[in-house]
C-alpha cells in the first residue's frame, strides 16, 4: 500500500499497528523498521512527514523516555543505541547547516541516476 501512496498517514499508522502486533517489541524490530524507513522510503521523498513520524514512533530521545514507553502501547527504543542511525542523522544535520549548496554534498556515484543523487544532496542542504 505504501508503494501506491507513500505520504498516506493512515497507511503508515496501519503498518505501525501490524508491525507492533506481529511480534514482540525488541531492539531488532525497531532497528529493522528504522532501516526500512531510512533506506527504502526516505530516499523516495525526504520531505515525507509521514515517514519521519513513523520513524519517530520507534525511537526515544532519552533513555528515560525509552524505559517509560515499555509499559505503554507505544514502545520506543533509545536512539543512542543505534550508532549507525545517530551518525547518519548527525551527518545530515551538519550538511544541512551549510551556508550554500555545494556539489560536495552530492554522494559519490553509486550507479544511480545523477538526478537522484543531486536531489538527495539538495534535500540534505535544506535540512531534511
Amino acid at each position: 500500500m505504501l508503494d501506491a501512496d507513500v505520504r498516506n498517514n493512515s497507511v503508515w499508522s496501519f503498518r505501525y499497528f501490524l508491525v507492533n502486533r506481529s511480534e514482540p517489541f525488541s531492539k531488532e524490530l525497531a532497528e529493522r523498521e528504522c532501516k526500512y524507513v531510512v533506506e527504502k522510503r526516505l530516499p523516495e521523498d525526504w520531505r515525507n512527514e509521514a515517514a519521519w513520524a513513523y520513524l519517530r514512533g520507534f525511537l526515544a530521545a532519552t533513555e528515560k523516555e525509552a524505559a517509560d514507553s515499555r509499559s505503554s502501547n507505544a514502545k520506543r527504543w533509545f536512539i543512542g543505541e543505534f550508532s549507525w542511525l545517530r551518525e547518519l542523522l548527525e551527518r545530515w544535520g551538519s550538511t544541512a547547516q551549510a551556508a550554500t549548496f555545494s556539489l560536495d554534498m552530492v554522494d559519490p556515484a553509486d550507479g544511480k541516476e545523477e538526478d537522484e543523487a543531486a536531489s538527495k544532496a539538495n534535500m540534505r542542504f535544506e535540512g531534511l
